[in-house]
């Protein structure tokens, strides 16, 4: 409770210096949803394809998902096409391409403690999206699901619930990973953790072509 407390109050605060706007994060995020409330959030990759933590989807018998979090149009269907179960992230494909979708283009690096911004809808609210800067360190960790040692991110930020799947962002607007909550580590349970760079790129193999590297500078999201 006292933890949800200071996180309300501190929100805000965090809403107006990050770097990125929340309306181009909005357009570069969905929200998924189990029985008709926000489960988790996740990443457009491209009008086809959508980037999300494997534990939002793995227990929904049909993945259904609102881009941009619209609750008045209807929802599009998904599927999952591949996945890292230890690294806990999945690529959806829908069924029906996302209208004017926006093509998310990843960081071609991650520098050490970079800057960052997490985005993602809240777990059964699915009118709250929430924009959170703090910083990301690489880390080997010891995954809960086997002896397997993984490099992950550390993140600074404290997130919500729901968060799970929501896009790790530097402030050009480069999609740095996939933000895995907790779900992943052993015995670290209050860790905020991010899927890594690398590990994105092996998903993203079945896809023969990648979205081209959007060009920031003529779209108005840096602050």
């Amino acid at each position: 409770m006292l933890r949800a407390l200071l996180l309300f109050l501190i929100s805000p605060v965090f809403a107006q210096t990050a770097c990125l706007e929340e309306q181009w994060l909005r357009d570069r995020s969905v929200l998924i949803q189990k029985a008709q409330k926000g489960k988790g959030s996740g990443v457009i990759w491209d009008a086809n394809h959508v980037l999300t933590a494997w534990h939002v989807v793995e227990d929904l018998p049909i993945i259904w998902l609102r881009p941009q979090g619209h609750l008045l149009r209807a929802p599009h269907r998904a599927t999952v096409i591949d996945k890292d179960i230890a690294a806990d992230v999945a690529l959806l494909k829908l069924e029906k391409p996302i209208p004017k979708a926006i093509s998310t283009p990843l960081a071609p690096a991650v520098t050490f403690s970079q800057t960052a911004v997490l985005s993602g809808y809240r777990h059964g609210d699915s009118s709250r999206f929430d924009v959170i800067p703090g910083r990301v360190k690489v880390t080997n960790v010891t995954l809960a699901n086997g002896p397997t040692t993984h490099t992950l991110y550390k993140l600074s930020q404290w997130a919500y619930s729901g968060h799970s799947g929501g896009g790790i962002y530097t402030c050009e607007g480069e999609l740095l990973g996939i933000e895995t909550a907790s779900k992943v580590l052993s015995g670290q349970q209050d860790e905020v953790v991010g899927t890594h760079l690398d590990v994105l790129k092996q998903v993203l193999q079945p896809l023969s072509v990648m979205p081209a590297k959007a060009g920031i500078h003529d779209q108005n999201h840096v602050r």
